[in-house]
């Protein structure tokens, strides 16, 4: 099947289950080369004069979390966006990442001291398994880090997978789970935060049989909360498991101000859609994310040109010119 025709079929899902209110969003985030840039990793920003710190939940708040040093080699082996890179997925990425930021209300201040408590927070979903969901939450993760000098919170919801811990290339037996178990724990004494780009992780921790009634219980609306409002200025993506596959995502669906749901291109079954979108229903804002398409030869669309433009402009580089 070709991309249109699966793109139009998502669109149809769409309509034919009510939800068009203007946020059927559909982008595509599609595995590119890692290639070169001069950009360079921002300064450290201060919000409201003060440095971010850690966030923590509870009477540790200042507790500082573990530090730990990412490995942007492995990243960008695996096809993850990094500081120095400049390829048509970090353009398409930004793509998603703006839109995301209209919807927050992060361009205006005013706007932004009205929106809704847990805007910043975004889950990112698949109807199922190996869809490219962990993909999709490291490149948009780091593109708000490279490109907009803000702060993320990475939280592996996912630990039967870990895809994220794995593509850090860090273990951590603890994290949310765990903490959301034992009311005396605190987030701070599970994070990993590497304060050189920013960038926080909550490993997803224990697996538990009770998984789905612990992201659905009170301490975790408490949580996320405290994660959503501690700094204004924090995205905080979780990488769920599929809707498919887990009762869990829904549970967490409830608490964030943002979703996107992935889509394998010609790879997801129209009934697989159909049937993840209805039980996704109760969520606000959700966004849907064509992955792994294949663009045609000669198509005139989105990043159709970016491969001419950017061997041009690194001819023009090499030449000295502006």
């Amino acid at each position: 099947m070709s991309e249109p025709n699966q793109m139009n079929l998502i669109d149809r899902a769409w309509q034919q289950l009510g939800k068009n209110r203007g946020s059927s969003l559909i982008e595509r985030a599609v595995d590119g080369v890692i290639g070169d840039s001069a950009s360079d990793v921002p300064d450290t920003p201060v919000f409201n004069g003060q440095a971010p710190d850690a966030i923590a939940l509870g009477p540790g708040a200042g507790r500082r979390s573990q530090e730990f040093t990412i490995d942007l080699a492995r990243l960008a082996a695996r096809g993850i966006i990094t500081p120095d890179s400049r390829c048509r997925l970090s353009e398409e990425v930004r793509l998603i990442k703006q839109r995301l930021m209209q919807r927050m209300r992060l361009f205006d201040q005013k706007q932004s001291e009205e929106r809704a408590p847990l805007d910043n927070i975004i889950m990112i979903t698949s109807a199922r398994p190996y869809e490219g969901k962990s993909f999709v939450s490291m490149n948009l993760a780091m593109s708000f880090i490279v490109d907009e000098g803000l702060n993320v919170l990475l939280v592996d919801a996912d630990p039967i997978q870990g895809t994220v811990l794995t593509a850090l290339g860090v273990k951590a037996e603890r994290g949310l789970v765990d903490l959301l178990k034992n009311p005396s724990l605190d987030m701070a004494d599970f994070l990993l935060r590497d304060a050189r780009l920013r960038f926080s992780v909550l490993p997803g921790g224990s697996t538990s049989t009770s998984a789905t009634e612990l992201f659905g219980s009170q301490r975790m609306r408490a949580l996320m909360t405290t994660m959503a409002t501690r700094y204004r200025d924090r995205i905080i993506i979780f990488d769920c498991p599929p809707v498919l596959a887990s009762t869990e995502p829904l549970a967490i669906a409830q608490f964030v101000g943002q979703l996107l749901f992935v889509v394998e291109a010609n790879g997801t079954p129209e009934r697989a859609i159909r049937s993840a979108l209805e039980l996704l229903a109760p969520c606000r804002n959700v966004s849907l994310v064509l992955n792994k398409a294949v663009v045609a030869s000669g198509a005139d669309e989105f990043g159709s040109y970016y491969h001419e433009y950017d061997r041009r402009r690194k001819k023009s580089s090499r030449n000295g010119a502006g």
